[in-house]
């Protein structure tokens, strides 16, 4: 439960006392949604929305080359929703220079490209925040992101 006095004063909120005399009332409420909301607008502003991959809505998104990608795209979706990874598969019909960029402008922690190179050589090509670019076996890609969730690790 919170007393607040800068709201009434805010909303310029008034009522007649019993004497004709014009009160500022003081408003009472509950805080878990104002709780929630100071928390997130303090994550936000700490992290400047690039939050840790733990925390992310979207640990990964997976962005085939071409449509001749997409199921083996699937197949690495599926296998990372098993391990608990938070992913969204980018089968727009768009560049995937262009699926890249958005999923940069999100902050996603990691966007998974997979290319025709990279399903012939059973990798997938990974970009992190910080620019870096590995192409590694996607069980090795699954083991350690799923052990930076569990350390709570940026």
């Amino acid at each position: 439960v919170q007393i607040d006095f800068q709201l009434p004063e805010r909303f310029q909120l008034e009522y007649v006392a019993e004497d004709g005399s014009r009160q500022r009332p003081v408003m009472v409420h509950r805080g878990a949604a104002g709780s929630m909301e100071r928390l997130f607008s303090y994550l936000i502003e700490r992290y400047a929305g690039a939050f840790p991959t733990w925390l992310h809505p979207v640990q990964v998104v997976i962005a085939p080359l071409t449509d001749a990608q997409h199921d083996t795209a699937r197949e690495i979706s599926d296998r990372m929703r098993r391990a608990k990874i938070r992913v969204e598969l980018d089968a727009r019909n768009q560049k995937v220079e262009r699926k890249v960029r958005d999923a940069k402008h999100q902050k996603v922690p990691y966007i998974v490209v997979i290319g025709p190179r990279d399903v012939e050589a059973g990798v997938i090509s990974v970009n992190n925040r910080a620019g870096e670019r590995t192409q590694e076996p996607v069980e090795a890609f699954v083991e350690r992101v799923t052990r930076e969730i569990a350390d709570r690790r940026r």
